[in-house]
């Protein structure tokens, strides 16, 4: 008798060990999971708020571009295409701190470029007659 009660205590204390292991393998699941989880969101938060920068940014850009355009269009009708030095001193002073954004701004008449900024790199662009180049 007092063999089959020691063993009954002993598989019952084993149940009792396992059941309360399992209970905190749960626990650790849950806290996993909600950690994990967190994670996750904070992530797509961080995504998020990169992806809107990033939107303003180049709206931003797009919009500092165009009215930098729409300030020498305004010029040009202003002052015409009557000195070229004038107009690149005015495009340099327009674009001072915008080149890594604009590679070149080129004043076609007609077909053909009469004036490309930055001069130097475009020289060979001058005189083209846009409408001669084959496609």
């Amino acid at each position: 008798m007092k063999y089959s009660f020691k063993k009954f205590r002993r598989k019952k204390a084993l149940l009792y060990s396992g059941f309360i292991g399992f209970i905190i393998f749960l626990i650790f699941m849950l806290v996993t999971s909600i950690v994990i989880r967190d994670i996750q969101r904070q992530e797509r938060y961080e995504t998020t708020e990169r992806y809107f920068r990033f939107q303003n940014d180049i709206h931003s850009l797009i919009q500092n571009q165009m009215t930098l355009l729409e300030g020498y269009q305004a010029y040009l009708m202003i002052n015409g295409f009557s000195n070229q030095m004038d107009t690149l001193e005015y495009l340099g002073s327009l674009t001072r701190d915008n080149m890594k954004y604009i590679r070149n701004i080129a004043i076609i008449e007609d077909t053909s470029i009469v004036c490309n900024y930055p001069l130097e790199g475009n020289e060979e662009s001058l005189g083209i007659d846009l409408a001669q180049i084959e496609t």
